[in-house]
């Protein structure tokens, strides 16, 4: 079999507009702000798949793809305030990159069992560029800021698994190694009043970050009872993770990994599995090296003591068929963590990506697909989402117990769709609720979102020549972008608040239409 496509279906258009106020510690307003921004999203995929089955058992499948990606921000506002002269600012973006990846496994009989060997080359070339440039309308000379670096990113990875079967159950002991490397250059530059950037020093941003990594797991799964099952699988982990550049670093890691699944089934309609596992996480390896975020006038600096993430756990999942009526499902889930990512203080007054040593979180999700066909309600369903999340570690700026940076705690969502009988029309829509916590930095919270309720509705054909046909109107319930940030002198918590900043702009209606078939 093979299959080559040519694909774009992350891209998107977005934008917003609306005021933004800036208060002092009183709550007078300083500033007013009027901004307008739209993105320009696209990522043409062009992508192949060969798969080999001949007779026996061995079988081979190839893949790889290359992609461009397309990603452009755009802001211009206006800002006012007394004692200043009226300012037009403007923010310029470019993310364009591009990335490729070839991979490839072949599983053949050996012994009793069957060893399946896997292959896989990724690279990725990302050039980033942001732009701020402030003009005064009183014709004074123009300020502004740049932020460039140029990041490539490499991995390589090739694993082997051998199952086999035996003392009545199934077996697995497989064994990877992965090689991954970034290589980043990274500058800062500021513009003088002719108008040239001129480049200023950016300490800890141009570097490199390269990990080999060694894992070996074995696994062994069986059916204890008619109804009770398990699965338990138990390895380790090996990483050694090299930063060059100034105060480079080598360090080791050595740590064990697994899980351990129990499933329950005692109906045909319902069951039940816990699954503990104990999870090694993967770092960004940008965040080792200093960033600056000139929008928000912030800045990370280097960290070269990151370290990955890793927690204990617990989840249990329950599954009830509802018979007619649909099924739902009611997930818990609980995880102590260690060396939790967030930004911590370093050095004098300084902040980066550093690790938190313990942190907690958990969370209940139940969602639900509802058929009214039995109430007599032809062709109607009903999804339904609840999901409800606590998390909590101790701040490291301050001390005090706080929830997670950006972490979602609430999500509550309904959907209807109804398949009218007899034809080829259906309509339907859905709304959402989200809420989520504030991003925590030395001397600021800040909590930017949109909503807090989305809602949209739609039309489909199902027969239009053979394909769907739909249009759909997304965020009819006005759904804002908003931003409230609270900015202290200094600490966070132990200093006077230097501004607050409200925003609130309009996103306004989405309008999609789709086709989709086989033709």
């Amino acid at each position: 079999e093979y299959e080559a496509a040519l694909s774009n279906d992350d891209s998107a258009r977005s934008g917003a507009g609306g005021p933004t106020l800036i208060l002092d510690s009183a709550g007078n307003v300083v500033e007013r702000r009027r901004d307008a921004w739209n993105t320009h999203y696209d990522t043409p995929k062009l992508s192949a798949r060969l798969s080999w089955d001949p007779a026996g058992a061995a079988v081979v499948n190839l893949g790889g793809h290359y992609q461009r990606k397309y990603d452009r921000y755009y802001e211009e506002g206006v800002r006012t305030g007394p004692g200043l002269p009226d300012r037009t600012r403007t923010v310029r973006e470019n993310a364009d990159s591009w990335n490729y990846e070839v991979g490839g496994d072949w599983q053949f009989a050996l012994g009793p069992g069957k060893l399946k060997l896997i292959g896989l080359r990724r690279f990725s070339h990302e050039p980033y560029v942001q732009e701020i440039v402030t003009t005064p309308d009183d014709a004074s000379p123009a300020t502004g800021d740049r932020f460039t670096q140029v990041g490539d990113l490499g991995e390589t990875i090739a694993r082997g698994e051998y199952q086999w079967k035996m003392l009545g159950g199934d077996w697995q002991v497989s064994g990877e190694a992965a090689f991954n490397v970034l290589d980043n250059v990274a500058s800062i530059a500021v513009l003088d009043p002719s108008g040239i950037f001129v480049d200023r020093p950016f300490d800890g941003g141009t570097g490199g970050v390269s990990e080999d990594r060694y894992e070996g797991l074995l696994s062994f799964g069986r059916t204890v009872t008619r109804t009770l099952s398990f699965q338990l699988i138990a390895g380790a982990e090996h990483s050694t993770i090299t930063q060059t550049g100034a105060s480079g670093l080598t360090r080791s890691f050595f740590r064990p990994k697994g899980s351990l699944t129990l499933a329950w089934a005692p109906s045909a309609d319902f069951d039940a599995s816990l699954k503990i596992r104990r999870r090694v996480l993967q770092l960004s390896f940008y965040d080792f090296l200093a960033r600056a975020f000139l929008n928000d006038g912030n800045a990370n600096q280097s960290n070269n003591d990151l370290r990955p993430q890793q927690d204990w756990s617990y989840e249990l999942e329950v599954n009830k068929k509802l018979g007619a009526w649909g099924s739902t499902k009611l997930i818990f889930v609980y995880r102590d963590v260690e060396d939790r990512v967030d930004v911590i203080p370093i050095g004098d007054g300084g902040e980066a990506v550093g690790n938190i040593a313990k942190a907690r979180a958990g969370a209940l999700d139940w969602t639900a697909t509802i058929n009214l066909d039995p109430a007599g309600l032809k062709g109607v369903k009903v999804d339904t989402r609840l999901l409800f999340q606590k998390s909590s570690l101790r701040d490291p700026f301050t001390g005090e117990k706080r929830q997670w940076s950006g972490f979602t705690d609430t999500v509550m969502s309904i959907g209807l769709r109804h398949d009218i009988a007899h034809s080829d029309w259906a309509w339907g829509g859905d709304v959402e609720y989200s809420h989520y916590q504030p991003n925590y930095r030395r001397n600021q919270a800040d909590k930017v979102w949109e909503g807090p309720v989305w809602a949209s509705v739609f039309v489909e054909h199902k027969n239009v020549r053979g394909m769907t046909v739909r249009a759909s109107i997304r965020n009819i319930a006005n759904a804002r972008s908003k931003r409230d940030r609270i900015v202290y002198a200094g600490l966070r918590g132990a200093s006077e608040i230097a501004f607050i900043e409200e925003r609130d702009r309009l996103i306004g209606p989405i309008f999609g239409f789709s086709v989709k078939g086989k033709f």
